[in-house]
């Protein structure tokens, strides 16, 4: 996890957005991902 710190406030770094971005669109990709294999194992779902 990359950490960006445009500014310091009380010495504290923020997150880049973009790194939140990028693991939710990984955490969504694996959920889609795991429902379709669900499907090919199950086609009554």
């Amino acid at each position: 996890v990359y950490y960006i710190c445009p500014v310091l406030w009380k010495n504290i770094c923020f997150i880049c957005i973009i790194d939140i971005l990028e693991v939710i669109a990984l955490i969504f990709y694996d959920l889609r991902g795991f429902c379709h294999n669900l499907k090919d194992q199950f086609p009554s779902l």
